[in-house]
């Protein structure tokens, strides 16, 4: 059975000026865990943050990720079909890396992720054209052809959506999280 406590801005009013009213979820995610959701409102511009249960995602990668040549070498990484390819920076490579990473980052094994067989990564790894993208040339999993299709239907052109794993956690606390969203 799933439990939860609340904390409210009832029960500090005084917090944050008094322009913000909060609620927090706290539900048993599992065994071992329990996850905490904060809501805040801003009274005066009428504005709800949430910490994590809603997401947006876009079709193009989050400037953030433009910005800094680390980013930018992870795109890349995940842009790749193979080990041995050599990809080449490009608006539609970045957002095939992007595309990649946000479906491993929100599924974990997202349906469209392809694991290769040990001997065919790890033998080529050594002959990787691309060292520079990091992890020894290591890339122990490729993507099917429908995967564009998959995160077009998960990105839902950017709308609001609750994050999938954030979904399963809620769904241990229905009554819970029902409240939540209520207050």
């Amino acid at each position: 059975a799933a439990s939860s406590t609340a904390a409210s801005s009832a029960a500090g009013s005084a917090l944050f000026g008094g322009e913000f009213e909060f609620e927090v979820l706290t539900a048993k995610a599992s065994r071992e865990s329990v996850y905490q959701e904060a809501a805040f409102l801003h009274k005066p511009s009428r504005t709800l943050l949430l910490c994590d249960a809603v997401i947006s995602t876009s079709a193009e990668p989050p400037p953030i990720l433009l910005s800094e040549p680390e980013y930018r070498r992870a795109l890349l990484y995940h842009a790749r079909d193979d080990p041995l390819e050599k990809v080449e920076e490009s608006p539609a490579v970045l957002r095939k890396g992007w595309e990649r990473i946000a479906l491993f980052a929100n599924f974990f094994m997202p349906g469209s992720l392809v694991t290769l067989e040990t001997g065919a990564w790890l033998s080529a790894a050594p002959r990787t054209p691309m060292p520079e993208l990091g992890w020894g040339g290591v890339l122990p999993f490729s993507w099917k052809a429908s995967t564009s299709k998959a995160f077009d239907a998960f990105s839902a052109g950017g709308r609001p959506a609750v994050a999938p794993i954030i979904q399963i956690i809620l769904s241990r606390a229905p009554e819970q999280a029902s409240a939540w969203v209520q207050r």
